[in-house]
């Protein structure tokens, strides 16, 4: 039985990127749909994949930003995240959190704290960046 401790979204590191050419994940990873994927670990690089065409699904370096857009936009990157986690395994209870902000010399600052078992649990945390927004996604991988 593994040991449960507390651990921070804090810990994990922010990871920034350019898009891609908008190509679709590829979910022929080994580790995909497998019943062996028991540790959050094992599909840490999928996730971010999962974000980052998620992302691009909907985002790109000339979108302005408009507050009238933005529940559309999170909305569409919510759903399509969370259907690509499905895909990567089916052993975790996946959490999506997405922000999006207007470019500006305000600053912002986010913290989340979890109490979960380290030896399996997860998350990942990625900011995509244009001259005009930001946009923030955060995702909690719980093993069950």
């Amino acid at each position: 039985m593994s040991s449960v401790n507390p651990t921070t979204a804090g810990d994990q590191a922010v990871q920034s990127a350019t898009p891609n050419t908008g190509a679709e994940l590829d979910i022929a990873s080994s580790n995909i749909g497998t019943p062996s994927v028991t540790s959050f670990s094992s599909i840490r690089d999928n996730v971010q994949d999962c974000i980052v065409n998620s992302i691009n699904s909907v985002l790109d370096q000339s979108t302005e930003y408009s507050a009238s857009d933005v529940t559309t936009w999170v909305d569409s990157i919510t759903s399509n995240c969370l259907d690509n986690l499905r895909k990567l395994s089916e052993k975790f209870k996946y959490i999506v959190s997405v922000m999006v902000l207007q470019r500006s010399p305000a600053g912002f600052h986010l913290f989340t704290t979890c109490y979960w078992d380290q030896a399996n649990d997860g998350s990942v945390t990625h900011r995509w960046d244009n001259k005009n927004l930001h946009c923030v996604v955060v995702v909690y991988g719980v093993a069950y």
